[in-house]
């Protein structure tokens, strides 16, 4: 006589099997249908998907000519999923099997070809629910929307730590991150911006150490009407569009125009930054000095699109780069990588430390 073994409790079911089950109870609350999942014979990672299930019901529904995000999808779903369902979401591919299984969601890139991003069609998110998010989700920290408009964070920083990273950054010093506020959001995130753009400047530096390498980023820049350019295409002011053309005297270790006594200090005047130039990074010190400068000179009329201005230039000079075959390609994309996370740095540094919560654009 052949026993076979009896039949676990805890199965594991396929996604089509889950859907049938869950959608009577697309009406339940959501300690109901976590009441009622839970007498269902079902392993933790089916529960788990059911209650996905359920909250993606509970959160969105099928319309016509909208989109979603599919990365701010993930976000909300996991915010008001731990929230509500006090339980650990399944992974982001899960839940984008789940979203087409209970949708049909077809997906597109939407966006620029740089910035494409993941969204699913013929979805929105209840009306009845925005409200929800409106009050839970984190503010997210950016300083750029979709019009090239950097936003202010709400309040000015009140820690004086992120003023001590950045002069240890001046110093090339081990960062001190315990003394920072780690429940703030925007401080991490500012703080962050920093760390990332000292690692990316030190790869820079260390790649461009030999003479004849500065020598060669010197001509390739100089082979491109960098004045001329700025002048036709962008709105910047003039004397900033002079000074942007002097940007390899920035690269030069034997130069220090941009930080010498003789020039205001726009660390000290602009981000109240105390500091010892003796004990300086010089290298590091004239390539603040050099953007600080640049910031407030296009302070009262172009800064809201110096970010757009930025990108368009570096844009514009690794194309001419790529095309003619220069040999400094490569040392400019290094460059081009820090500055695009430290000039974020700095504008959010300065946002960060203003008291009347205006927006540089207004003032």
């Amino acid at each position: 006589m052949v026993h076979t073994p009896k039949q676990k409790r805890s199965q594991e079911i396929d996604d089509h099997k889950l859907l049938k089950m869950v959608l009577p109870l697309s009406a339940y609350s959501v300690d109901q249908a976590k009441a009622q999942v839970s007498t269902w014979p079902l392993s933790q990672m089916s529960i788990r998907r059911a209650l996905a299930i359920h909250c993606l019901l509970q959160l969105f529904e099928i319309q016509a000519g909208y989109t979603v995000k599919k990365g701010d999808l993930f976000d909300d779903v996991k915010l008001y999923f731990e929230s509500n369902y006090k339980v650990d979401i399944c992974g982001s591919a899960e839940m984008g099997k789940l979203v087409k299984l209970i949708f049909n969601a077809p997906t597109k890139r939407a966006g620029s070809k740089s910035g494409a991003k993941y969204c699913y069609k013929d979805i929105k998110m209840k009306d009845d629910k925005v409200a929800w998010f409106d009050t839970n989700r984190p503010k997210k920290v950016s300083f750029i929307d979709n019009s090239v408009r950097f936003k202010v964070l709400i309040q000015p920083c009140t820690n004086c730590a992120l003023d001590d990273m950045f002069e240890q950054f001046l110093y090339d010093q081990k960062f001190a991150v315990s003394s920072l506020d780690t429940s703030d959001h925007r401080l991490r995130a500012v703080s962050t911006m920093l760390v990332k753009s000292d690692v990316l400047l030190h790869n820079f530096m260390s790649s461009v150490t030999r003479d004849d390498i500065l020598t060669t980023m010197t001509r390739d820049w100089n082979s491109l009407d960098i004045i001329t350019l700025l002048k036709e295409t962008s709105h910047l002011p003039t004397n900033a569009v002079t000074l942007i053309s002097t940007f390899p005297t920035v690269l030069d270790s034997t130069s220090y125009s941009h930080f010498s006594t003789s020039k205001k200090d726009f660390l000290q005047r602009y981000y109240k930054i105390q500091y010892d130039r003796q004990r300086a990074n010089s290298n590091k010190l004239k390539m603040v000095q050099f953007l600080a400068e640049l910031f407030f000179i296009c302070n009262d009329t172009s800064l809201s699109n110096f970010i757009l201005n930025f990108k368009y230039v570096a844009t514009t000079l690794l194309r001419h780069l790529s095309m003619t075959q220069k040999a400094s390609f490569g040392s400019y994309w290094m460059l081009y990588c820090f500055l695009d996370e430290f000039i974020q740095f700095l504008l959010e540094f300065y946002c960060y430390k203003k008291s009347n919560h205006l927006a540089l654009t207004d003032r």
